[in-house]
């Protein structure tokens, strides 16, 4: 009777187990361009005891945080990106309507890579810093580690220091991400089978100044320069950490806990992942740039755009689909209150992308066909 009850003891451990166990996460598991992704946001201050636990079969439990607000992620073919984006990525991700929120992505069998914009890209130097972010398959201590570096010189007199003839800012980004747990996400709308990664990254620049050496004077002496006697604020060794919960299918990510910049041990946001707020249509994220209304939203016959767009400047319209081929392209005039008609009874159902080009800027209206 024992032997049985043994027995019993340990299917019943196997089967919870079992039903919390790890799960494994593939590129099969994450985004495609088109999906559009909503995020309820709770900026509430609070400790990071619990974003920082970590370890196997945890909870960790925001089932009580609020909805101060909601926002949406896009993710874009690079053919739709609304600024020049590089070359061999597969995905944009566009974060906000100001267009302060993009990243390029690189997402294949092996891993997803990061590009983003260099902060100092003058002097000729690569307009992007790439970053491998993620590797698969990513389980319980999978760990990427990555850093890009950017060098340029410029004369001294850019930044104001008189005293050498060139300056030479060295940028280092590194980045650690390591998945440090695995178990249940709570929040206000369910509970999640997750894995758990811990995103850190440390930003640090150096500045030197350079003079002719004298006895070469092809080649410069560089003296380092203190980041304090500058005349523009650099950071240095900033600390951003963030935790990030994927689960699968959940496309991005789960949930995201952002720490206070250099002070990990504060919790500063929490969004996650909540069904689209309900609207007379899909949101336009990137048509502020041009005041731009689309109705209606779905749209069956016909689309009507409304836009704020210069008086006698030329644009072009394209329409895409989500893959970013073009599907009709034309010019117009734009004056104070300009409305595009766009015919789309012979699209299929999808969602598809107005992109707005002027000299002046761009701007692209997401809609969906939905008879």
């Amino acid at each position: 009777m024992n032997n049985m009850k043994k027995i019993f003891l340990v299917i019943s451990v196997l089967s919870t187990l079992v039903a919390q166990a790890q799960i494994t996460l593939t590129s099969a598991n994450f985004v495609q361009a088109g999906d559009t992704i909503f995020y309820g946001i709770d900026s509430t201050k609070m400790s990071s005891n619990l974003a920082s636990t970590n370890g196997t079969n945890k909870v960790w439990d925001y089932s009580s945080v609020g909805r101060q607000r909601v926002s949406e992620s896009l993710f874009l073919s690079p053919a739709n990106s609304p600024i020049p984006a590089p070359a061999n990525i597969t995905h944009v991700l566009v974060e906000d309507a100001n267009l302060q929120g993009i990243v390029f992505m690189n997402v294949n069998s092996t891993g997803i890579q990061t590009i983003i914009p260099n902060p100092i890209p003058i002097g000729g130097g690569d307009p992007f810093l790439y970053l491998n972010s993620i590797t698969f398959p990513l389980n319980y201590l999978t760990r990427t580690r990555d850093t890009a570096i950017s060098r340029v010189v410029v004369p001294a007199s850019l930044i104001q220091v008189p005293v050498f003839d060139s300056v030479r800012i060295t940028l280092n980004i590194k980045l650690d991400v390591l998945c440090d747990g695995w178990g249940t996400l709570k929040t206000p709308n369910g509970e999640f089978n997750t894995l758990r990664l811990r995103r850190s990254s440390i930003t640090d620049f150096s500045v030197e100044g350079g003079l002719p050496n004298p006895l070469m004077p092809s080649r410069m002496i560089w003296t380092e320069i203190p980041l304090s006697s500058l005349p523009i604020t650099v950071p240095n060794n900033q600390l951003d950490v963030r935790y990030i919960w994927l689960s699968e299918n959940s496309k991005y990510f789960l949930a995201e806990a952002r720490m206070v910049v250099d002070t990990p041990d504060q919790q500063k946001e929490f969004r996650y992942q909540t069904p689209r707020p309900v609207s007379s249509g899909l949101l336009n994220s990137l048509a502020d740039k041009f005041q731009t209304t689309a109705y209606p939203n779905p749209a069956n016959e016909v689309l009507n755009i409304e836009a704020m767009l210069s008086a006698n400047q030329v644009y072009t319209i394209t329409l895409t689909d989500i893959t970013g081929k073009a599907l009709n392209n034309f010019e117009i005039t734009g004056n104070d209150q300009t409305k595009i008609t766009l015919p789309t009874a012979n699209l299929r159902n999808g969602l598809y992308f107005v992109q707005i080009a002027g000299s002046d800027g761009q701007g692209i209206v997401k809609f969906s066909v939905n008879r």
